[in-house]
């Protein structure tokens, strides 16, 4: 059909599911919530990787995945419980 399939969950949540069902650990997992996330949606030049040329946006993660800290084009986000998540 023409229908699109999505999602309602977040990367965070994603992530943490991810590591949860794989058992892999967290810096090994992360490229698969965004690089190859960028990749299968015709960015993987522009997103999911910190290097030169690429958007460079930043999460900083606590030891339970939980996000502590936020970067969006280099600036600091303000208080993180703004993006609240739900953490099973």
């Amino acid at each position: 059909t023409d229908g699109l399939a999505g999602s309602a969950t977040l990367l965070p949540d994603d992530f943490r599911n991810f590591v949860r069902f794989t058992g892999l650990p967290p810096h090994v997992a992360i490229r698969t919530v965004t690089h190859n996330a960028g990749v299968s949606v015709g960015l993987g030049d522009h997103i999911g990787l910190l290097a030169p040329g690429r958007c460079a946006d930043m999460v900083m993660w606590d030891d339970k995945l939980r996000v502590r800290r936020i970067w969006r084009a280099g600036a600091e986000l303000g208080n993180v419980s703004d993006f609240a998540e739900v953490v099973m």
